[in-house]
């Protein structure tokens, strides 16, 4: 899992539906990390990266075991 903030360049590890494998796209935000105490979409507090792809603008929300930082 990778730890990644707003501006992070990421890429998909993971296909998803309308999202092809390899994917790249920007960190936007970050919720539920517990730092800025943002609610969360679960209950579990599983901090979730919300994914603006730079293909297309659309925004996803992922978890971090489904990306990797590409700008390394």
């Amino acid at each position: 899992m990778i730890k990644a903030k707003a501006g992070t360049l990421v890429k998909t590890i993971k296909a998803r539906i309308g999202v092809p494998l390899g994917t790249v796209g920007l960190v936007v935000r970050v919720v539920g990390d517990g730092t800025n105490g943002s609610p969360t979409w679960n209950s579990m507090d599983i901090p979730i990266a919300i994914v603006r792809h730079l293909s297309n603008g659309t925004e996803r929300r992922y978890l971090f075991r489904d990306l990797e930082v590409a700008n390394d």
